[in-house]
């Protein structure tokens, strides 16, 4: 559909300031997995309003110090 959109932990949203001119993929692996009660609800679609309001995307430095995880 020729939109960007934001991955993250808690939510997934449309780029509202793609980066066009970059042809980077970033993977990110967790490293914990966070504590899930017996009482948690899990909903099997989570849908993002359009009118969500995205931060705008900020420069990444050249040298980004990147932090692996452990098996």
């Amino acid at each position: 559909d020729s939109n960007w959109y934001l991955f993250n932990d808690e939510k997934v949203a449309i780029s509202q300031n793609p980066p066009k001119l970059l042809g980077y993929v970033y993977l990110y692996e967790r490293c914990y997995e966070p504590e899930v009660s017996e009482e948690t609800e899990v909903s099997e679609e989570t849908e993002v309003p359009e009118e969500t309001e995205v931060p705008e995307e900020t420069e990444v430095p050249e040298e980004t110090e990147v932090t692996l995880c452990e098996d």
